[in-house]
């Protein structure tokens, strides 16, 4: 099955910054039933996207690739939702989730995670009087608010019941990019070389020494969340990821290619380097660059 692509899209508002114009590309697979389908909605399971936004202060270029792996199912999704001007001054938000119960369901839980956020920022961002300080708290809330999704889908639906997902999101504001993750997907920003990791994971260690998600979306009614919030500079770079290139790619390795210059080349790369392994799992990356 060929799966569409979107290269590039960008955005454009009109003169009144009372509203904000939306982009919103979710990439994830979409299963009913035992039978795939295509979604005619912009909501598809692998691919490349690449959105600009564009703001008095900076730009902020991203571009994400999504691969299979080894794995017949990608249950990974990622999000690129984009606004040219915002009462909040947002530039952008990105996001991936890592769907976990396997037969498809966890791209389920992925999908519904991700368009929870979609949700919480098309609607939320759009009200004038939002200030930079509120964004952490929608990112709360767009994080509660998928926990509760995918765990209400479990109760509906007894074929689901298992599933989860991890989810790490990051908004773009003026000065600064604010990170919220759950799970073991991960942020990071590159600035004048160096890779350093924005985000921690949460897994335990089992006595074979595997390593398990210790805490993901829908496993339980509430999850505590908490933002954090870093200050960002023209020549850096953000990269999201699910584990899929955390497992496979060592971070010395991940930072050389992040010096790249082409970021469509670089999430290319990335995924390619940890999708060409024995066993390779699904891998989503995320890249944003920020310039002048």
């Amino acid at each position: 099955m060929r799966i569409p692509t979107y290269n590039s899209c960008q955005t454009s508002m009109p003169a009144d910054n009372t509203t904000w114009l939306f982009i919103c590309l979710i990439f994830c697979e979409f299963r009913q039933i035992g039978r795939e389908r295509s979604a005619m909605d912009g909501i598809f399971y692998s691919g490349a996207a690449a959105s600009y936004y564009r703001e008095n202060k900076m730009n902020v270029f991203a571009s994400a690739v999504s691969e299979n792996g080894s794995r017949p199912i990608n249950e990974d999704s990622f999000i690129i939702l984009t606004g040219e001007s915002s009462p909040c001054g947002t530039l952008g938000l990105i996001a991936v989730a890592d769907g976990i119960g396997g037969r498809g369901t966890g791209a389920v839980a992925s999908q519904l995670t991700l368009k929870s956020f979609a949700d919480v920022f098309s609607a939320g961002c759009s009200v004038s009087g939002r200030t930079p300080s509120e964004v952490p708290h929608l990112l709360r809330f767009a994080m509660q608010k998928a926990n509760a999704a995918v765990f209400r889908a479990q109760d509906e639906e007894e074929s689901l019941r298992g599933m989860g997902s991890t989810c790490t999101a990051a908004v773009f504001t003026n000065e600064f990019v604010h990170v919220v993750s759950v799970g073991d997907s991960r942020a990071y920003l590159l600035r004048n070389g160096t890779l350093t990791m924005l985000t921690h994971d949460e897994w335990r260690k089992l006595h074979d020494g595997t390593t398990v998600v210790d805490r993901a979306i829908g496993w339980q009614p509430i999850l505590p969340i908490e933002p954090s919030s870093f200050a960002i500079k023209r020549g850096d770079r953000v990269l999201l990821c699910t584990d899929g290139l955390t497992d496979a790619l060592h971070e010395e390795r991940i930072a050389s290619i992040m010096k790249y210059e082409d970021i469509r080349e670089v999430c290319t790369l990335l995924a390619a380097n940890a999708s060409l392994l024995p066993g390779a799992d699904n891998v989503t990356v995320i890249v944003a660059d920020i310039s002048e």
